[in-house]
């Protein structure tokens, strides 16, 4: 499930990455170009924003994504990705991705903010995510099974809009 899940978000980012880097024939490079020029840039919020002003931002996002998957809704789990990831996540995949995270996890509980870093012109937040399973309430304490989960997202701007470029659960 973790391999999935990883999949699903670093297939996303490399395919950001990756999309800007193709070479095309002379007349496609001319319609490619007006297509670049009213195609927003993404802006250094590294440069720009203090963690203080990004960090509302982050926090409604991973909220977003959290409760999508234990709500399994696909419009709340998507609201804040760039375009390009929305196309990569489709609801079939979402609707897995749902299926085999809550049977493995269980149900999420809460979440633990553990701190921020600067990388590229991206804001990366990590939050440790808490889930427990119906099956754990007959364990002894000391005989649970750790569900915790390191939640990462990475947030960038583009058009002075905050967005979702990456998300990780491991």
């Amino acid at each position: 499930m973790k391999n999935l899940l990883c999949l699903f978000a670093g297939a996303a980012l490399v395919t950001m990455l990756v999309t800007g880097c193709t070479s095309t024939s002379p007349e496609e490079g001319k319609d490619k170009n007006k297509k670049d020029e009213k195609k927003p840039e993404l802006e250094n919020i590294i440069a720009k924003s203090k963690t203080a002003q990004v960090k509302p931002f982050a926090e409604k996002y991973v909220n977003s994504l959290l409760d999508g998957l234990k709500e399994e809704d696909y419009s709340l789990f998507t609201s804040y990705l760039t375009p390009e990831m929305k196309e990569n996540i489709t609801k079939q995949a979402f609707k897995t991705m749902c299926e085999k995270f809550n049977s493995e996890k269980g149900e999420y509980q809460r979440k633990i903010y553990l701190g921020e870093l600067d990388q590229g012109v991206f804001k990366v937040f990590l939050w440790k995510a808490v889930f427990t399973k119906d099956s754990d309430k007959d364990v002894a304490p000391d005989r649970r099974v750790g569900r915790d989960v390191l939640v990462k997202l990475i947030i960038g701007q583009v058009a002075k809009k905050y967005m979702i470029f990456g998300f990780f659960f491991q």
